[in-house]
């Protein structure tokens, strides 16, 4: 029988890898007093934004558990307040958006329900604004002239000037005088 080859000798084996650690995360380290809202403070930003308040001064009611280099922070910064609280923020303008069109809304319409009459001035103003419409108006001019003054008209205008007059006098002569 035949003998067999020998085989080819393994490759050597891969020195071991070094691990490299990954570089370093900016910021805050994880379990440091990092910021964690309350249910409270969410719903005071939810009711602060449906009110309106600017955001600069919301911050100011909200308190911010760091401490600066040389005194504690009293509050936490505009965004801290988008990072942390942006349902809290849309949610509450979007609320109070919706409270306004819909008492809008039974104020165009009526109620029967609450004896609320249907309001022609907020129909009109609803139409212009969010339907477009415009009030008709005639483009073309009219041929006739405009209205000769009457006498007395004429009369009065000429009055008023002379009063005019004496007034702007009276007003000099008591500068001077």
């Amino acid at each position: 029988m035949p003998k067999a080859k020998p085989s080819k000798p393994s490759p050597k084996p891969a020195p071991d890898v070094e691990v490299i650690p990954a570089a370093k995360k900016r910021g805050r380290p994880v379990g440091r007093g990092g910021y964690v809202p309350t249910e409270q403070e969410r719903m005071l930003v939810e009711r602060m934004a449906s009110l309106g308040v600017p955001h600069q001064d919301m911050v100011l009611l909200l308190p911010s558990p760091q401490t600066g280099k040389k005194k504690p922070i009293d509050h936490i910064s505009v965004m801290t307040l988008y990072k942390h609280y942006p349902e809290e923020l849309k949610k509450g303008s979007l609320r109070t958006h919706v409270q306004v069109l819909n008492a809008f809304y039974k104020n165009c319409v009526g109620d029967p329900a609450t004896g609320i009459q249907p309001n022609v001035t907020a129909q009109i103003w609803y139409t212009k604004t969010r339907l477009g419409w415009k009030e008709a108006s005639d483009p073309k001019p009219t041929d006739q002239p405009p209205p000769a003054e009457t006498e007395e008209a004429s009369e009065l205008e000429m009055a008023r000037r002379v009063a005019f007059t004496l007034a702007l006098g009276h007003q000099a002569a008591k500068k001077q005088g």
